[in-house]
């Protein structure tokens, strides 16, 4: 196996990586980077096993073959390089020589078939990224910095970018969140999109509603006084998350401030 790439564009892609790559793990195979040649394309995947990133890109010099490579480590080399061509190439037993211009790195990859197969979703819905929509990184970063600099309900906030009625709520009157929300429209705008077009899609993946844990303990401490009421309502409503009910408003609520530490525990 072997393959040639700029420096530029691999260092890209493992920055992209390195984000679905735990820092500690029980499984050490994921804390490298699969690395799938054919022909001439390279894909590289990387998992935490919860969630998988997949990147491809069209390589030169490409010998099929796969080999998983540990991803810090050719971050470490990768950082280090001057703008030039990689050549990588992989031995029968793993071992990987990197070679440039600027000199020679060696270090041991391990075999693809130790690497998390890839889980493939049924009935699953894409959603196609262009390349320069990958700066919308930071937009998405803003955001989740608001919300917990704010402490924003999370199903809540998407719940008011899709103009759903939630109860009011005076957090959502902050100057950063307006600014932000301007900057969000403002995105919706490119390639003719239309603002009905995007909360359609966005309808699709938010739930107005979710089991909170203190709904939950309610309806489980009515259920050990023989009352059942509660939990044949609680799920009633989760039945259909994506759907607006009348009786919907006190299970979109977060649990009201206390100074008890909530503990919760899960038994398989």
């Amino acid at each position: 196996m072997k393959f040639s790439i700029e420096k530029n564009l691999l260092l890209t892609t493992l920055q992209l990586l390195s984000k679905a790559t735990p820092t500690r793990s029980t499984l050490p195979i994921i804390s490298s980077a699969l690395f799938i040649i054919k022909n001439n394309v390279l894909s590289v995947r990387a998992t935490d096993l919860e969630i998988s990133i997949n990147i491809s890109c069209k390589i030169e010099n490409g010998e099929n073959g796969s080999v998983a490579i540990p991803l810090s480590k050719l971050l470490e080399i990768t950082s280090a390089m001057p703008e030039v061509i990689m050549n990588f190439s992989v031995s029968d037993i793993g071992k990987i020589n990197i070679e440039c211009n600027a000199g020679q790195y060696t270090i041991m990859g391990q075999p693809n078939e130790e690497f998390p197969t890839e889980q493939k979703i049924e009935n699953s819905k894409t959603l196609t990224v262009l390349g320069e929509e990958l700066k919308d990184e930071g937009l998405i970063i803003d955001l989740l910095t608001w919300m917990h600099q704010n402490k924003a309900d999370y199903t809540n906030t998407f719940c008011y970018l899709m103009n759903e009625k939630i109860k009011e709520d005076k957090i959502y009157n902050n100057q950063g969140f307006i600014s932000w929300k301007h900057q969000w429209q403002e995105r919706l705008k490119l390639h003719k999109n239309s603002p009905e077009k995007s909360l359609k899609l966005m309808r699709l993946a938010n739930p107005l509603v979710i089991p909170r844990n203190h709904k939950v303990e309610e309806a489980l401490e009515a259920a050990n006084n023989d009352d059942l009421n509660p939990v044949k309502n609680l799920l009633k409503i989760i039945e259909k998350p994506y759907e607006d009910k009348k009786e919907i408003d006190e299970y979109q609520s977060p649990a009201p401030l206390s100074d008890k530490i909530y503990k919760t525990f899960c038994g398989t």
